[in-house]
C-alpha cells in the first residue's frame, strides 16, 4: 500500500505546473528521464510538460529544452494528422504521420496509421478546378517567333490543380514512394543538396532513424522547387495525374493577372484567375509534359496538340517565375529546360484529363 501510495504521489507531482518543483535542487536527469519514458510511450503532452520540468532545474542541461519542443512539436503534426484522417485526406494525414514517425521510432501506431493512410489515398489530395471543353487561339503573331503563329487549338476537358505542388504535397509522395530522390529509371527528382530546396531527409536522430523526408517548418505551403522534370512527371503518374500540356496550361491561364514579386511565395497567394487558379503568372516556372520545339506551333495539330516528338533536348516550361523579367513572362510566352535541371525557380502542376465530358463549349 505503502508503495502504491509512493508512486502515485510521484505521478501526481510530475504532472503539475512544472516551476512549482524545478528549481531548488529538483533534479534534472529525473525529469528528464522521466519525459523520454513519456516520450517512448507517445504520449507527447505529458512528455513536454517532463521535459519543460527538467528545462527549469538548477542542474538543467540543454537537452531539456530541445526534447521539450521535440514533443511540442510531435504534438502538433499528431493533432493535424487526426483531423486529416477525419476528413479522409489520407495524404496529407500520411505526411504528418510520418513526421512524428521520424521524430519518434517507438510510435508504432503512427506508423500503423500510415500503412492504413497508403492504403487509402487512391485518390489525389488537392484542389482542382474543371477547365471545360473549348476552342482558344494559342500563341501571337506579335510576339517571339516560337510564339508563331497564332492558331486554333481544341482541347477536352480536364481538371488542373489550383496551385503548384507545394513541398508537403511532394514529401508525401518521397515518403510513399520507391527509390526517394532518384527515378526507377536514376534520373534525380529533386535536389535537397540544394539550400533553396526545403525537403530534407533525417540522417539519424536520438532514436537513429533516418531516411524519412520532412519540410522544413514553415515551408510547408510554399511551391517545391529544386524538382527536375522527371520529378515532376513522376509525381504526377503516382496519383494517376498527367503534367499539364503547353496548351492546356496557356488555356488554363485566362484572365490571370501576373503576380510580380521578387521572392518565391506561398503556392496559394496573389490573384486567383477566373477558373480559380492561383499563380499560373509569376511565383515559379512550370513543367509541362511537351518536348520543347521552336517551329512546333507551324504544324501543330489542331485538337489536343501535346508538343514536339521529342526531336529536341528540353522540355517546356511556362508562367515565369520571381526572378523573371515580367515583360517576358506573359501568357503565350515560351521557355525550355533540359528535363534533368533542378532549379530554384521552376516547380509544377499537374493535370486530370476527362476525355469526353463536354456539357458545352467553352471559348475565348
Amino acid at each position: 500500500m505503502k508503495h502504491i501510495c509512493t508512486t502515485f504521489l510521484f505521478t501526481l507531482m510530475t504532472s503539475i505546473v512544472p516551476s512549482v518543483f524545478a528549481g531548488n535542487g529538483a533534479n534534472f536527469k529525473l525529469y528528464y528521464d522521466l519525459g523520454v519514458q513519456r516520450f517512448h510511450e507517445a504520449n507527447y503532452e505529458q512528455a513536454a510538460n517532463n521535459f519543460e520540468a527538467a528545462s527549469y532545474c538548477d542542474d538543467a542541461q540543454p537537452e531539456g529544452k530541445i526534447m521539450m519542443e521535440r514533443a511540442k512539436y510531435c504534438l502538433a503534426h499528431l493533432d493535424t494528422a487526426e483531423i486529416c484522417y477525419g476528413k479522409e485526406l489520407y495524404i496529407k494525414a500520411f505526411y504528418h504521420y510520418s513526421v512524428v514517425a521520424q521524430n519518434n521510432s517507438y510510435d508504432t501506431n503512427c506508423r500503423k496509421k500510415m500503412s492504413v493512410c497508403y492504403k487509402k489515398s487512391n485518390r489525389f489530395d488537392a484542389d482542382m478546378s474543371l477547365i471545360t471543353y473549348g476552342k482558344f487561339w494559342m500563341g501571337s503573331n506579335k510576339g517571339a517567333f516560337n510564339e508563331q503563329p497564332s492558331h486554333s487549338v481544341l482541347l477536352d476537358s480536364y481538371y488542373i490543380t489550383t496551385h503548384e505542388i507545394t513541398n508537403e504535397q511532394y514529401v508525401s509522395f518521397l515518403n510513399m514512394t520507391t527509390g526517394g530522390v532518384v527515378s526507377a529509371d536514376g534520373h534525380l527528382r529533386i535536389d535537397i543538396s540544394n539550400p533553396d530546396c526545403k525537403i530534407k531527409i533525417t540522417t539519424g536522430d536520438i532514436e537513429d532513424e533516418g531516411g524519412w523526408f520532412f519540410v522544413e517548418p514553415g515551408y510547408e505551403s510554399y511551391p517545391v522547387v529544386c524538382v527536375s522534370w522527371y520529378g515532376a512527371n513522376d509525381y504526377a503518374k503516382f496519383f494517376n495525374m498527367t503534367l499539364p500540356t503547353e496548351a492546356q496550361f496557356e488555356f488554363a491561364y485566362a484572365d490571370q493577372k501576373y503576380h510580380n514579386t521578387t521572392t518565391l511565395d506561398k503556392a496559394v497567394s496573389g490573384d486567383y484567375n477566373k477558373y480559380g487558379l492561383y499563380n499560373m503568372g509569376g511565383n515559379v516556372w512550370e513543367w509541362c509534359q511537351d518536348w520543347y520545339s521552336d517551329t512546333f506551333y507551324q504544324y501543330s495539330p489542331e485538337k489536343n496538340p501535346l508538343g514536339a516528338d521529342g526531336e529536341n533536348e528540353c522540355k517546356v516550361t511556362r508562367g515565369g517565375s520571381f526572378t523573371s523579367n515580367p515583360s517576358k513572362s506573359y501568357k503565350t510566352y515560351r521557355d525550355y529546360n533540359l528535363p534533368s535541371d533542378c532549379k530554384s525557380n521552376i516547380g509544377f502542376r499537374c493535370v486530370k484529363n476527362c476525355p469526353g465530358y463536354h456539357p458545352n463549349t467553352a471559348t475565348y
